[in-house]
């Protein structure tokens, strides 16, 4: 009896997990894990840092994409976000597998702490708002606390044929369950422990 207990929770937690949803008739995506980490600051390659808020949570998703074509296609990580649908909330990743950008044209006098500045690379994230909610971005403050200046932080676009990342998201504390989205398309409800 204890065997089929286990058997069927494990069962339960695959069949949560391994859904695979089509989005752009382009690439298949799943999501492999939702895990909640550390609060401690995300160290990243460019050497910069990013602390969420006290009274957040840090939430990881592991998605596997695959190309359909089965030939190397452009992926956007803009197109995903998470909805509170009971705080009214659309959130943006904050960190993820991918390069950082900016949308603030560099000067001389402008630090960008590692991220880049790519015009050609549309943030598609503000395409899919949604009606009574609150969209939710990490930005940087290019001025000053009297006069602000804040440009969201973005992710580029990379080309793969299968790839498995990651994107964090900050939850508040309380939250323990919610949705995840590529553009239009919910991937996954997803509940935390």
């Amino acid at each position: 009896m204890k065997n089929l207990i286990s058997f069927l929770i494990l069962l339960s937690t695959t069949f949560g997990y391994c859904q695979t949803i089509t989005v752009d008739n382009i690439f298949q995506l799943e999501i492999k894990k939702v895990d909640q980490r550390s609060r401690l600051f995300q160290m990243h390659f460019k050497g910069y840092y990013i602390r969420i808020p006290k009274d957040s949570k840090k939430i990881q998703f592991k998605i596997k994409a695959t190309s359909l074509t089965n030939q190397k296609e452009t992926f956007n990580p803009n197109n995903i976000y998470v909805v509170l649908r009971d705080k009214k909330l659309r959130l943006r990743p904050f960190d993820g597998d991918f390069i950082q950008l900016v949308d603030a044209k560099p000067d001389d006098k402008t630090p960008y702490y590692g991220y880049q500045y790519r015009p050609e690379v549309p943030d598609t994230f503000k395409n899919y708002e949604m009606k009574g909610f609150k969209d939710i971005e990490t930005c940087i403050n290019y001025g000053t606390e009297r006069k602000p200046h804040e440009k969201p932080i973005y992710f580029n676009t990379r080309q793969f044929k299968k790839e498995i990342f990651s994107l964090y998201f900050a939850l508040p504390k309380d939250q323990t369950s919610g949705e995840i989205y590529y553009g239009n398309v919910k991937l996954m409800d997803f509940e935390l422990d």
